[in-house]
């Protein structure tokens, strides 16, 4: 599959940069390493001592210098090259595996929100939104996968499902993570309540009535204060 041909990749890869180092060596030259995959390279004279622009050699050794030069030239042009062809190839998979990933990703959120339909028609409109709002960012979904191919799944479910079926809005603080935006805040749960819920209030104010968005922070829906009206829903309300 895919996996394999990346894989058998990055070992040509480990080969080709092995051979290099190892042609280096021949020529009596040194590799230094450097962040960002650069390297820099040294050579010497014949008793040891680092290679210096300005430095006076005999006629003899700076003809010797001059064609090892000449041959590092050719080894690092033939590394650049392969190495460059080898990342097109690489970079082809990876696109190629992004696609199939996307595709499994769709196909796992529309399952899901498809059987969250049967259980919640009514929240149909909010589950379609949550839908699409995925398949628009699927690369957040792809963030932090550390094998290719294999789509955050669990995280998926988790997502979606606990957003609906948990009240997880109750002091929670404020979600910085990008999949907040699909936890649902439920202000009222009447699921447990015995016939139609019957209301108390005792303070007539519009927000005890309606409601209320504590610290009115816009965007951040676990502010979100029910009123009386909305726990009343279905059944009555009583003002004393």
């Amino acid at each position: 599959g895919e996996r394999e041909i990346i894989g058998n990749i990055k070992k040509k890869k480990e080969k080709v940069y092995k051979n290099f180092k190892e042609k280096m060596d021949s020529l009596g030259a040194k590799i230094k390493e450097k962040p960002g995959g650069q390297v820099d390279i040294f050579l010497f004279t014949k008793d040891g001592k680092p290679i210096d622009p300005d430095m006076k050699l005999p006629e003899e050794e700076k003809k010797e210098l001059s064609k090892k030069m000449e041959i590092i030239e050719k080894e690092i042009k033939g590394l650049k090259n392969l190495m460059q062809s080898l990342d097109i190839e690489e970079k082809a998979m990876l696109e190629q595996m992004e696609e199939k990933e996307k595709g499994i990703i769709k196909l796992v959120v529309k399952n899901i929100v498809k059987e969250l339909l049967k259980k919640y028609p009514k929240a149909a409109r909010h589950l379609v939104a949550v839908k699409e709002d995925i398949l628009k960012n699927i690369k957040e979904f792809q963030k932090g996968n550390d094998t290719p191919g294999t789509p955050h799944k669990g995280r998926i479910k988790i997502s979606l499902l606990d957003s609906l079926i948990a009240d997880k809005g109750k002091g929670k603080e404020e979600e910085s993570d990008f999949f907040g935006r699909y936890d649902v805040d439920v202000i009222v749960d009447n699921s447990r309540t015995k016939g139609a819920p019957v209301v108390f209030a005792d303070k007539v104010t519009r927000a005890e009535l309606f409601g209320e968005v504590k610290e009115k922070i816009i965007g951040d829906f676990y502010k979100i204060k029910a009123g009386a009206l909305h726990r009343a829903n279905g059944g009555y309300l009583i003002i004393r």
